[in-house]
């Protein structure tokens, strides 16, 4: 096993954000909408990488990774800035929750321009 896949599966970080159980309340005071658009996702110094968002919601998404060949996801930590593209006119600031399995969860900024663009987007990928 190459250093780079190693370097992943030794990191742990699922459910890193919430640690959800059957009897926990949900946290997340937006409501989520599940939907299938592509993304990429990257950093300032780093070569995006190609996914597809699959959950959405005003506070943050859930994208399925599917290039592995960013050396730089096995860098990646909690809280970690990068940026979201393909999701609104101009790319997304966001920060990592968790990196689970093939799934990157990130958090967007709560403030108002930024909510009021990520709103338009789910309200054209859920209009149907």
């Amino acid at each position: 096993m190459s250093s780079f896949w190693r370097n992943l599966a030794d990191l742990n970080w699922k459910r890193g954000a919430s640690n959800l159980t059957p009897e926990a309340p949900e946290r997340r005071a937006d409501e989520r909408y599940d939907v299938s658009h592509p993304v990429a996702v990257g950093r300032p110094d780093a070569i995006s990488i190609r996914g597809t968002l699959i959950n959405l919601s005003l506070g943050g998404a859930a994208i399925r990774v599917h290039d592995w060949n960013g050396p730089w996801l096995a860098g990646l930590e909690q809280r970690d800035e990068m940026w979201l593209d393909g999701l609104t006119p101009t790319p997304v600031v966001c920060w990592i929750v968790v990196f689970d399995d093939d799934v990157l969860r990130v958090h967007f900024s709560p403030d108002e321009l930024s909510r009021r663009r990520i709103q338009r987007a789910i309200d054209q990928l859920t209009s149907v």
